[in-house]
């Protein structure tokens, strides 16, 4: 590495035109240019115009930490901890790329960034005829007008993120997609008064050039914004916490969270008896109120719990459309179901075959199982004649409400009281059975060691 003879901010057009050329894009350029105005200003606030790359101490840095800590705007009012973060990482930047370009100067890591003091999401619960008012905000007899409440309902009824709500394509607008059904309804209005080839479900109407690209994140930020004020709500809005009237849609007004038991181990004594769908009392003890912070702290708990203990096919080999193949927006889904109390979900552990499930004499009239590899065909077998022998009429590749089980257990009076999956499980699938069916019992059977038990 070479010590540049060039002072520092001598350095800083040149780091512009570098991020231009590995492609950064132009806001990003913007802000870096910005913030590096405030470094340069000290620089010369300071009398040390003429300092070279490697001149720059930590000392420095510390010095001008103190200045932005210390800055105030022409009104008087101080820089947010995270503005001072965005200056502070625009200088970070800079000294990457003098690492880049192998010039000595200070590491980008040695400048550490302030620490704001952790608050609790404040997150405001809608009332449903705050809901009405802010859908029924947007002039529907304008084609913005039906965009910009299906936006909101998007947010609303399916919970999506904002990256995710970009990204949407008109060909997402289908009943198997994980938009819901109240959601789908302003979509389609929308998407009927179209009359472009844009593939973008989300298209902007004001743009200088006419092109109708698609809605960026922060143009979808101003929207929600600005119907919030239009519709008089008496507090701010944001994507995020419309996003939360799902979660709240499925949780009580007091916001509370059913803790599910798969943390607590059960051993396995009976297999026949895993096949009940009967739901343990109800014990007020298992539920408390929470913030909207630890609700999520639960959801992230519980999914990242999920992901360890289900075994999950690839979804590629499947038509859905693109947002489907979202692992963690579907486990997230399944979590919230749980946590709400719409499904009970227990873990048992223990190897199946010490379950009951004796070593059973092959059944000569054997059903042929047609797909699956040894252990899947063979622990399905062993189910089989087990359940077989207790006297229990057996349904093989029953139907769900999507897609197959492997098993089912038929119950007296001709129904199916449970379904049993061995082995790999589709995560769509699950999340859509849980969503949309009742009074049934769902086994999971990962490995020879887990099971897991879904009652709906």
């Amino acid at each position: 590495m070479t010590r540049s003879s060039k002072p520092l901010i001598e350095h800083v057009p040149c780091f512009l035109k570098y991020c231009k050329d590995i492609g950064l894009s132009y806001k990003t350029l913007e802000n870096y240019g910005r913030y590096l105005n405030k470094f340069i200003f000290w620089l010369k606030k300071e009398n040390k115009t003429g300092i070279l790359p490697h001149q720059l101490s930590i000392g420095s840095v510390a010095g001008y930490k103190l200045f932005l800590s210390q800055f105030k705007d022409k009104n008087g009012a101080p820089l947010k901890v995270i503005t001072q973060h965005y200056y502070l990482i625009a200088l970070r930047a800079l000294l990457g790329y003098f690492t880049a370009k192998d010039i000595v100067s200070l590491l980008p890591d040695k400048i550490d960034l302030p620490r704001a003091p952790k608050r609790e999401k404040n997150i405001k619960p809608f009332t449903e005829g705050q809901i009405q008012t802010l859908l029924n905000s947007p002039d529907s007899k304008t084609a913005s007008g039906l965009r910009d409440r299906a936006i909101l309902s998007t947010f609303i009824y399916s919970g999506l993120k904002i990256n995710q709500l970009t990204r949407l394509n008109k060909n997402e607008a289908s009943d198997n997609c994980c938009l819901t059904n109240e959601s789908l309804k302003y979509i389609k209005e929308y998407l009927d008064a179209r009359n472009d080839t844009y593939d973008a479900m989300f298209i902007n109407y004001q743009t200088r050039t006419g092109a109708r690209g698609r809605l960026s994140s922060r143009s979808i930020e101003r929207i929600i914004s600005y119907y919030g004020k239009k519709a008089g709500l008496p507090f701010l809005i944001t994507p995020e916490s419309l996003r939360w009237l799902k979660v709240q849609s499925l949780l009580d007004a007091k916001l509370e969270i059913h803790h599910p038991e798969p943390h607590r181990k059960l051993q396995i004594t009976n297999f026949l008896k895993l096949l009940s769908n009967s739901r343990p009392p109800k014990d007020d003890t298992n539920k408390e109120v929470f913030s909207w912070g630890t609700i999520e702290n639960a959801i992230k708990n519980e999914t990242a719990w999920l992901k360890g203990s289900l075994a999950i096919m690839p979804e590629s080999y499947k038509d859905n459309p693109p947002l489907l193949k979202s692992d963690d927006l579907i486990f997230r889904k399944i979590v919230i179901l749980v946590l709400s109390g719409r499904v009970k979900l227990f873990e048992f552990d223990g190897p199946v075959e010490k379950s009951s499930i004796s070593e059973v004499e092959n059944n000569p009239n054997q059903t042929k199982f047609r797909h699956g590899k040894e252990w899947h065909n063979s622990t399905m077998k062993k189910i089989h004649n087990y359940l077989v022998s207790k006297g229990c009429r057996i349904s093989t590749e029953p139907q769900l409400s999507y897609g197959r089980a492997d098993l089912g257990v038929i119950s007296p009076d001709g129904k199916i009281s449970a379904y049993i999956e061995v082995g790999t499980v589709s995560l769509f699938k699950l999340w859509y059975n849980l969503s949309v069916m009742n009074d049934v019992s769902i086994l999971v059977i990962p490995s020879e060691n887990k099971m897991l038990k879904f009652i709906i």
